[in-house]
């Protein structure tokens, strides 16, 4: 991976900062909290660019997320909800253009503008959803438990209760049930999708102008996967999940209707995200997200056929 002198000297010979404000401290690579290694190239404080590498656990589970990235960038840039690709880094290093506007998790909207932010990303995921797949865009890395088993890099975290906990629940008959339809739908996907819209990934400008970050884990999948993901998303900040499911439904959004086994996805995920987080105790929240992955399990189409289906197999025999 390279350092962030590395990262500089690049910045430097593709043009984007100066030698001169390099040597002098004006400009600066600052790295970023995230699961790939990523820098934020600034001037003054201000992010001109940011450089993407393969982390730890890509490498171990086997993502090209620099190839899936600079792929995703390049063929959905006339959307307008990417950042801007910068031609630079070769295999090794996908750089994008800083965007304006802030996340969603320093987000205050007043109650107006949170309407027209939730009808905005409405829309937003509807483009990405309809927009054209070519034939060679390959299939997306399914979330986790709908694997076979457990990804290489979660096998590195040390034994806990919570991660445990969440094996486990992965583990129990009721949510196997619900999970197994789910992939076979994923294996037949054939929509774009985002794979990682968490609040961080969605920046604002305004309260309408979207822009989806980190598309590391984009390619052919399921789209109910991206609609919980960004519905817990707005849950989690509050911002009102009616605006944003009427403007999905609007557009005609291929989610819909989305099972509910993709919630059971969604809180598994997010449960194990906790469960592996280091240093602060999430215990109670890993056993809260656990008894709704459960919930929505026994909520499944698929698993409230399997309970009804029961007695009547059994009078059969």
């Amino acid at each position: 991976m390279k350092a962030t002198p590395e990262i500089l000297s690049l910045a430097v010979r593709a043009g984007m900062v100066a030698g001169r404000d390099v040597i002098s401290g004006v400009t600066g690579a600052v790295p970023v909290t995230r699961t790939n290694g990523v820098h934020c190239v600034q001037r003054s404080g201000r992010p001109l660019a940011y450089a993407k590498q393969p982390g730890v656990a890509s490498r171990l589970d086997g993502d090209d997320v620099v190839a899936a990235e600079r792929s995703a960038l390049t063929r959905l840039r006339h959307l307008g909800l990417t950042p801007p690709l910068i031609p630079q880094g070769g295999p090794a290093v996908v750089w994008t253009a800083a965007v304006r506007g802030t996340d969603l998790t320093t987000l205050s909207l007043d109650q107006q503008s949170a309407l027209r932010l939730s009808h905005a990303l409405g829309a937003a995921l509807v483009a990405l959803h309809r927009a054209p797949v070519d034939p060679d865009v390959p299939t997306a890395r399914a979330p986790w438990p709908l694997l076979d088993a457990p990804l290489a890099s979660m096998t590195t975290h040390p034994a806990g209760p919570d991660r445990d906990a969440v094996l486990a629940t992965w583990r129990e008959p009721v949510v196997r049930a619900a999970l197994a339809p789910l992939r076979d739908s994923w294996a037949r996907a054939a929509r774009w999708t985002h794979g990682d819209l968490s609040a961080s990934n969605v920046f604002v400008d305004g309260d309408s102008r979207i822009t989806f970050v980190d598309w590391e884990s984009a390619g052919r999948g399921d789209p109910c996967w991206d609609l919980v993901s960004l519905e817990q998303s707005l849950t989690s900040i509050g911002l009102p999940l009616h605006r944003f499911r009427r403007a999905y439904a609007a557009g005609g959004g291929p989610a819909l209707p989305c099972p509910s086994g993709w919630r059971t996805v969604r809180f598994l995920v997010t449960a194990w995200q906790y469960a592996a987080a280091p240093g602060a105790d999430h215990h109670r929240l890993v056993e809260r997200l656990l008894t709704d992955a459960r919930a929505s399990a026994r909520a499944s189409d698929f698993t409230r056929t399997r309970r009804s289906a029961s007695p009547m197999q059994e009078a059969s025999r």
